[in-house]
């Protein structure tokens, strides 16, 4: 019974620490879901294509209102974009930036918000990581590891 008892202490402090951990773990910026689309991959991976799109998802678990004013790579041009409905279709914008609210989160995904890499020029192939590096107002610069994709 002795055991059973101590058995029992020791999963609820566990427990209780994996999920004290967890919300302490989450503190300003946590990017996630980060990868490269590269558009018309062939079987070798790499596509004809002089663009790609860096799709991810962007937390911000601070307290105070921030703003995505930029990202740079060291194999391409990198602007903010976002698509938006115009004259009966869909068409492409430029963006000074992207807010991102306090204790909030946006998506930068197909049809919406994404950094748009152009210039190329065959330097990435569905399957190599690159490192995209985010520029925030406040939180600064956050490099983050890229998966090459044929997948949006």
């Amino acid at each position: 019974m002795k055991k059973l008892l101590l058995l029992a202490v020791a999963l609820i402090a566990i427990l209780v620490a994996c999920a004290g951990g967890e919300d302490a773990s989450k503190q300003g910026m946590v990017i996630s879901q980060a990868h490269i689309y590269l558009p018309a991959a062939g079987a070798d991976g790499t596509s004809a294509s002089d663009v790609a799109a860096a799709f991810m998802d962007i937390d911000n678990y601070s307290q105070n209102d921030d703003h995505l004013i930029g990202a740079r790579v060291d194999f391409a041009r990198a602007e903010i974009h976002e698509m938006i409905m115009a004259d009966g279709g869909m068409k492409m914008q430029k963006l000074d930036a992207i807010d991102i609210p306090a204790d909030s989160g946006i998506q930068l995904q197909a049809g919406g918000y994404h950094v748009m890499l152009i210039g190329l020029n065959g330097s990435i192939k569905v399957g190599d990581q690159k490192i995209v590096t985010l520029l925030f107002e406040k939180a600064g610069e956050i490099s983050v590891p890229m998966l090459v994709t044929a997948e949006e």
